[in-house]
């Protein structure tokens, strides 16, 4: 979807850890299938994945050899900004993107581009 719309390849790829981190929480801590929905306007990207679950994540604070419990603090570093919506049926859990175009050549006389 993003790759259609010219995004840069690290939005891309943000976009993608992003929405994996959220979607294994929803899935190991809620124990539930989430429902996924991302949102492109002007200049963002906007995941949202809810599920059943009415618990909140929150970053924590992994030892080195820890096995788990990086993807909030993941989330919270690479997001433009993150939250949590409770909503009837659970909780939405959501992050936004800045949404930046892959930058046009700038063809001129002589060959070359800058």
């Amino acid at each position: 979807m993003l790759t259609n719309r010219d995004a840069s390849p690290l939005v891309v790829e943000t976009a993608e850890l992003l929405t994996s981190e959220v979607v294994t929480n929803a899935i190991v801590h809620a124990a539930s299938g989430p429902d996924l929905v991302v949102r492109i306007a002007r200049s963002r990207v906007r995941v949202e994945v809810q599920d059943t679950s009415p618990s909140v994540p929150a970053r924590q604070y992994a030892g080195p050899l820890s096995t788990s419990g990086r993807g909030m603090a993941i989330v919270d570093d690479l997001a433009k900004d993150w939250g949590v919506e409770h909503v009837p049926e659970g909780k939405r859990v959501w992050f936004e993107l800045a949404f930046s175009t892959s930058p046009r050549p700038f063809w001129r006389r002589g060959g070359g581009f800058s």
